[in-house]
């Protein structure tokens, strides 16, 4: 009698793991914690199921940041909110894995970003190229000298005399002084860029 029970027990607790993995893939279980940005995510976008335009835009926002969300198609994918949550670290915002109204609103600055890289240097395709790249960061380098503010050698490399140019650069255009190159600061930058 007590075995049967325990077998019933153990039965009824394996066919809830299996409903949960087979019926349920998609959705997404939200703690307690993160339960305001979920909602804020589901005014933002409306429906997360499928394809959604919205989806895809935040995508390329995403994108633009540097953060690779997986492929671009519009839909809410694995990939995607493992880019959110970077972009939330990265950027000092709640890390919950959602867009909310304050992840929305970060996001929506690199709106333009592809514009800006795209009169600024034609080969770039992220904002990283400015950072990651040793062309890109001799370019940054060039355009920071450009604008009066010394990077130090023209080399490449970011040491601490192109990050005191980059907080210096941000100060004076009255951006957040942080250091790092973001949309923003590539922006009030672009003007100083050499073409080629």
């Amino acid at each position: 009698m007590i075995k049967r029970r325990i077998f019933k027990d153990i039965s009824i607790c394996i066919l809830s793991v299996l409903i949960t993995v087979f019926l349920l893939p998609g959705c997404t279980f939200v703690s307690f914690g993160h339960q305001k940005e979920a909602k804020e995510e589901k005014e933002i976008f409306g429906f997360l199921d499928g394809y959604n335009h919205k989806i895809k835009e935040a995508q390329g926002y995403l994108m633009n940041a540097g953060f690779n969300p997986g492929p671009i198609d519009g839909k809410m994918q694995r990939d995607t909110r493992k880019a959110i949550k970077n972009f939330q670290r990265d950027n000092g915002l709640k890390i919950t894995g959602f867009i909310g109204t304050e992840t929305w609103k970060k996001l929506g600055s690199y709106k333009n970003i592809i514009k800006t890289r795209a009169k600024v240097n034609k080969k770039s395709d992220s904002l990283g190229y400015y950072s990651s790249t040793l062309e890109g960061t001799k370019e940054l380098q060039q355009a920071l000298k450009n604008s009066g503010f010394d990077p130090g050698p023209i080399d490449g490399k970011i040491g601490s005399k192109t990050k005191k140019a980059i907080m210096d650069f941000q100060s004076a255009k009255g951006l957040s002084g942080n250091g790092t190159i973001d949309s923003k600061t590539l922006e009030a930058l672009s003007k100083y860029f050499t073409t080629k």
